[in-house]
């Protein structure tokens, strides 16, 4: 079993790079799959507010179908 480790998902408000500002589960999940990875630790982009970051994570998570 491969787990990645390391993977930033939902929306941020501190930087300006494509992949820290507007980064949705989804992409990366196709991403991971097709490379092997079968699980992995979530963790929201950079945000002013950890609650609402945190909160759109795990309503991101709960979204997605498991295996």
């Amino acid at each position: 079993m491969i787990i990645g480790a390391h993977c930033h998902a939902g929306k941020g408000d501190l930087m300006t790079v494509p992949w820290n500002t507007d980064a949705p589960l989804s992409a990366y999940l196709r991403r991971a799959r097709a490379t092997g990875i079968d699980k992995t630790i979530v963790m929201p982009a950079f945000h002013t507010d950890n609650w609402h970051a945190n909160r759109e994570v795990a309503r991101m998570v709960a979204r997605t179908p498991r295996d």
